[in-house]
């Protein structure tokens, strides 16, 4: 799979900006599949809400590589998680996606952010906020539970 060109990921960042103050609204997996709630085909332009990993799905769904193919992230942090690859050294980009167990049980994905620039991350995010939101990169890092950053495979080659 060939990379994004650096034009397509900042028409992504802007495609994704656009959803600012999206309604938050959880999706989870049942006997028939995952719900659709928080779950956006990444054909939809106008999503009316997202989870954490709808977002982040949806988001890499709207880019496309030089040789035209789509990344299609899996549903869900925990399967997300397995399909990129860890920042482990050098510099952290934008789509990147930051993980982290929030609720501390058992040391697995519940959350997932999106590097949005050197200083923000946008993430959809319950309450208090219940929508798509900015929030500061060091707050994350510093987040109790924070396990690091992954790279989608394609859009950095």
């Amino acid at each position: 799979m060939s990379r994004w060109d650096p034009a397509e990921i900042s028409r992504v960042l802007l495609v994704l900006e656009a959803r600012l103050d999206t309604p938050y609204e959880i999706g989870s997996q049942g006997p028939k599949g995952w719900v659709t709630r928080g779950k956006p085909s990444i054909e939809e332009t106008v999503p009316k809400s997202f989870d954490c990993s709808g977002l982040s799905r949806w988001a890499i769904g709207q880019g496309k590589c030089q040789n035209g193919a789509r990344v299609i992230l899996p549903h869900g942090t925990l399967e997300q998680i397995k399909a990129c690859t860890p920042v482990a050294a050098g510099p952290v980009y934008p789509l990147d996606l930051g993980f982290a167990d929030l609720h501390g049980a058992d040391g697995a994905p519940d959350h997932v952010i999106i590097r949005f620039d050197d200083t923000r991350v946008i993430e959809a995010r319950g309450a208090p906020y219940d929508k798509v939101i900015f929030r500061p990169v060091e707050k994350w890092e510093a987040q109790k539970g924070f396990m690091g950053w992954w790279r989608a495979p394609g859009i950095y080659g």
